[in-house]
């Protein structure tokens, strides 16, 4: 994987297609596969997955959705690498 990511980078690079504002780090995040992480959560009957991610969520009784929040510690938040998630399954 991270093999594929630095040639993607370099690559992009080379083309200057890179935008200075892209983090190398969050098109990884995209490229994994949180549904089959929930697939295998499922498998083990286990009813939360820890990403690791410093976030808080919320239930919104009134719009029946979670709610994606920023942690206590904003010196630590990574809400963005979690925005592109669904409320699916």
């Amino acid at each position: 994987m991270k093999s594929a990511l630095s040639a993607m980078w370099c690559g992009r690079l080379l083309r200057s297609i890179l935008p200075t504002h892209t983090n190398p780090l969050q098109s990884l995040q995209q490229s994994l596969k949180f549904d089959q992480l929930l697939i295998v959560t499922q498998q083990i009957g286990a009813d939360k997955i820890a990403t690791g991610h410093y976030a808080q969520v919320e239930f919104d009784e009134e719009s029946s959705r979670w709610l994606l929040k920023r942690p206590a510690d904003r010196s630590k938040d990574q809400t963005y690498f979690l925005f592109g998630l669904t409320q699916s399954n």
